[in-house]
């Protein structure tokens, strides 16, 4: 890979990012421009998964206010609502997080249909291989979108850990050992820890990981736009996506398991549309 392959995630602040771009694309030659043009579609797609993510984030801080509000209220009907709040936030939570595992997977699927070329496919699983073998975080993230798409939702608590002496608080989750057996593979990669897991770490990492395959990606094939089409179909059937937006149960005792299907939503058709065109638009 290009020695320049982190530059892209250098700089964060929008408004300066936009102006280096500017400079940048004043000062290099046809060829850099290809490069440069590379990496801000590298960053496009590290940002927009983030995005993600950063919703998510938004719903724990409303979940965590409406659990606040709700020991602070003593009428009933103020109780029923609060109760229902904390249903449909756990739920928006449960699909966006679901959301964000699989559109890597989806992601995946179109890279390994793209690339024909059985040296490039080696180099790819190669790549994919080693990220497996070496990132605590790449691993946690690959079993538990696995452990999602059977249960819905493997976790026994929500919530946000809070430390005030550093002023800021760090989503976390509590996987629950009744839902997954002992010889389950997140719970080796976690050696059996009962403390909390910051998913910020694991989440931000994972997305990276997939930003820096996607990059790789394009310098191992190139596709047009009947393909794009064409991918997109063929993804859709295979994740037999539905018309319209479902609902995720919260899980309850009546709703363990559910089929995979009712975890992929919507959404991530529209993921995939925008990074075909990323790549479509970059990779030439």
């Amino acid at each position: 890979m290009s020695d320049y392959e982190f530059v892209c995630f250098e700089t964060t602040d929008i408004s300066t990012r936009t102006l280096q771009w500017r400079v940048l694309q004043d000062k290099v030659d046809e060829q850099g421009l290809v490069f440069l043009k590379k990496c801000r579609s590298r960053l496009q797609f590290y940002q927009s998964t983030l995005l993600a993510w950063d919703l998510v984030y938004v719903n724990y801080l409303d979940l965590f206010e409406v659990l606040s509000n709700k020991n602070k209220v003593s009428c009933p009907m103020n109780h029923e609502l609060a109760n229902k709040n904390v249903i449909e936030l756990v739920s928006l939570i449960n699909i966006r997080v679901s959301n964000l595992l699989n559109a890597g997977t989806a992601f995946f699927k179109i890279v390994e249909r793209s690339i024909v070329d059985a040296d490039k496919r080696e180099k790819w699983n190669s790549r994919r291989r080693k990220l497996h073998k070496d990132s605590i975080e790449y691993k946690l993230c690959y079993e538990l979108r696995n452990q999602i798409q059977h249960v819905s939702w493997a976790i026994s608590h929500l919530g946000i850990e809070t430390k005030p002496e550093e002023n800021n608080m760090n989503l976390y989750v509590m996987l629950d050992p009744k839902l997954i057996p002992n010889n389950n593979k997140i719970i080796r990669i976690l050696n059996n820890r009962d403390e909390p897991i910051c998913l910020n770490r694991f989440f931000t990492t994972y997305t990276k990981m997939i930003s820096i395959l996607a990059g790789y990606f394009f310098e191992l094939v190139s596709i047009d736009d009947q393909e794009c089409l064409d991918f997109i179909l063929d993804v859709r059937q295979q994740l037999n996506f539905r018309d319209s937006m479902g609902v995720v149960p919260v899980n309850t005792p009546d709703h363990d398991i559910v089929d995979k299907t009712e975890l992929l939503q919507f959404e991530i058709y529209d993921w995939i549309v925008e990074k075909l065109s990323q790549i479509n638009t970059f990779a030439r």
